[in-house]
């Protein structure tokens, strides 16, 4: 499994992927919007407490970071995070597409 840590209230390292379909090769993020999204380990619904865009770094390699605001590392815990993109044709997919990246914001 991914994952990523960070101490509350730290926020100068972004988390920064590169985005792989199934097969393991990078997708191209021409014409795309990419959102960070992220909530609580134990929560299979509700409040997200990160839900806003990333930025793509690279389009045709599939990298992008999500730098994080102030409130998204406030309170410690074990979250899941994953990045959603919405491609030129307006279908979606979730990366990793397989599990998701565990964020750990320790005190």
């Amino acid at each position: 499994m991914d994952s990523f840590t960070v101490k509350g209230g730290d926020r100068r390292e972004a988390i920064q992927r590169t985005l792989k379909d199934s097969a393991g090769v990078a997708v191209s993020l021409a014409g795309a919007s990419v959102k960070f999204r992220m909530r609580k380990k134990r929560s299979s619904g509700g409040t997200f407490k990160v839900d806003t865009t990333a930025t793509i770094v690279d389009a045709p390699t599939g990298v992008v970071k999500y730098s994080w605001a102030a409130i998204d590392v406030d309170a410690p815990g074990a979250y899941r995070g994953w990045f959603e993109v919405t491609f030129g044709d307006a279908t979606k997919q979730s990366f990793p597409n397989a599990g998701w990246i565990l964020v750990l914001v320790e005190a």
